[in-house]
């Protein structure tokens, strides 16, 4: 059981990561166009 907690909030925790990595990535074109 606290396996699969740690594995959801792992799971979570990389996602939000990714999605900030995309926006930081994408903020810099947004400003320059």
């Amino acid at each position: 059981h606290a396996a699969a907690l740690r594995r959801a909030r792992a799971e979570r925790a990389a996602r939000e990561a990714g999605t900030a990595a995309a926006v930081e990535q994408t903020a810099p074109l947004g400003r320059t166009a």
